[in-house]
């Protein structure tokens, strides 16, 4: 049987957004090899062996009326906003000390289907959140305390609000 879980790990920023086009982009950086605060651990290469995996999944979110801000996890149907650009996964190392390597990917927000996407990024000005991603895991191991993950499959990147925490430290 397979794995459902939810990673809060790094981060997506508005990095173009032409008026006259349907479509902004963001780089999402998306996931990271190391120690999970889920008490999961991957290596660079089963990083790099599943990141196809995350092409055309869908970038997804939640509104939270309460700060008029993204939400966290959607529990009933998610908010669509765009999708991972396929061939976009790029792996560079992390400049935070920590030796880890993260993988960044680019994505399409659709502006006409996601008005309300676009207004929370401009909102405070940042065009930075922080994201999450959903994957289904395929293969894994107990190691001691942790479950080493050894293959799997990505199904979502949710976009989250300012007041949710990260699973994956940075």
């Amino acid at each position: 049987m397979n794995k459902k879980l939810k990673f809060e790990v790094e981060s997506a920023e508005i990095i173009s957004e032409e008026p006259s086009s349907e479509f902004a982009t963001a780089r999402i950086t998306a996931f990271s090899d190391g120690i999970s605060r889920h008490d999961t651990i991957c290596d660079v290469d089963t990083l790099k062996k599943t990141a196809h995996t995350i092409y055309e999944t869908p970038l997804i979110y939640e509104y939270d009326n309460r700060f008029s801000d993204f939400g966290t996890h959607p529990k009933g149907s998610p908010i669509i906003a765009g999708f991972v650009v396929p061939d976009s996964a790029e792996f560079y190392e992390r400049d935070d000390g920590t030796g880890r390597t993260s993988l960044s990917v680019f994505a399409k927000i659709w502006k006409r289907y996601s008005p309300q996407f676009m207004e929370i990024f401009k909102s405070d000005g940042s065009k930075k959140r922080s994201v999450s991603v959903e994957m289904e895991i395929r293969d894994s191991a107990e190691e001691g305390n942790l479950i080493r993950l050894k293959d799997w499959v990505y199904t979502a990147i949710c976009v989250l609000g300012e007041f949710v925490t990260e699973a994956s430290p940075g």
